[in-house]
């Protein structure tokens, strides 16, 4: 009885991570969905593998940690660190990347402008 009581902070902060690092495999996905030009194969493999994995990294730890019990604090922070990652990549690193990746395309769209009135 004591030795689950001594682990639960390790279980915070373990699932703390866990909840961080799952948010980022979806990061990546939908960063390999982008590049995957929206092919629907191409999407629904890039989900499927990255569901699967957050699962089974979520169940493995679990069961190495906790003895395989499923605990509601467990999931509840769990849950937490993954809306709060998905929350702030959002703010950070998407609309980042949204108004880096529009910038560029103009300038290289107003590139390809300049030489063609260039040309003639």
């Amino acid at each position: 009885m004591l030795y689950p009581v001594l682990n639960q902070p390790t279980l915070l902060a373990l699932f703390l991570v866990l909840g961080f690092a799952t948010g980022f495999v979806f990061d990546i996905a939908s960063i390999l969905k982008f590049f995957s030009k929206k092919d629907k194969t191409a999407l629904f493999v890039i989900d499927f593998l990255s569901t699967m994995f957050a699962f089974f990294l979520i169940f493995f730890v679990n069961l190495k940690t906790n003895f395989g019990q499923l605990r509601f604090f467990v999931v509840l922070i769990f849950f937490a660190s993954f809306f709060l990652q998905r929350f702030f990549s959002y703010l950070l690193w998407t609309k980042w990347g949204k108004s880096w990746y529009n910038n560029h395309k103009e300038k290289r769209k107003n590139g390809r402008k300049r030489k063609k009135e260039e040309k003639t």
